[in-house]
């Protein structure tokens, strides 16, 4: 089949996409960062759901997965602690969160020094911009 072959340009496309708008946002402009981080999630779960389900097994996107839960359950013990302080517990979770992305940049990157040298240009012009 025609599309068999195209779908892992396609994610790589994709991939590229997200990781070039979380670069560029990721200094000045939040909301840029986060739709980049979006896409990048998007597009790994696409990954894996099209049979690249080794990505699952690999030991980095394990300890992500547990920052993630680690980081709620934090969130949650904090809020039962200091129910005072509870609202703010949460509505930083996405500052925290974002540390366990950082798989996904990987990933899109796979290691690529083109990749990762335009990556970070792409990174420098957000910041002037």
């Amino acid at each position: 089949m025609i599309v068999a072959p195209l779908l892992p340009r396609l994610w790589e496309y994709f991939s590229r996409l997200g990781l070039l708008t979380f670069a560029f946002g990721y200094v000045g402009g939040l909301a840029l960062a986060n739709i980049g981080l979006g896409i990048l999630l998007v597009a790994f779960l696409s990954r894996c759901a099209c049979g690249e389900r080794h990505l699952l097994r690999d030991r980095f996107v394990h300890l992500s997965m547990l920052w993630l839960v680690v980081a709620l359950a934090l969130a949650v013990w904090g809020a039962w602690l200091f129910p005072a302080v509870g609202k703010s517990q949460f509505s930083s979770l996405p500052e925290v969160w974002s540390f366990a992305f950082i798989p996904l940049v990987a990933l899109a990157t796979r290691g690529n020094n083109r990749l990762i040298l335009l990556t970070l240009l792409v990174a420098l012009f957000g910041l002037l911009y």
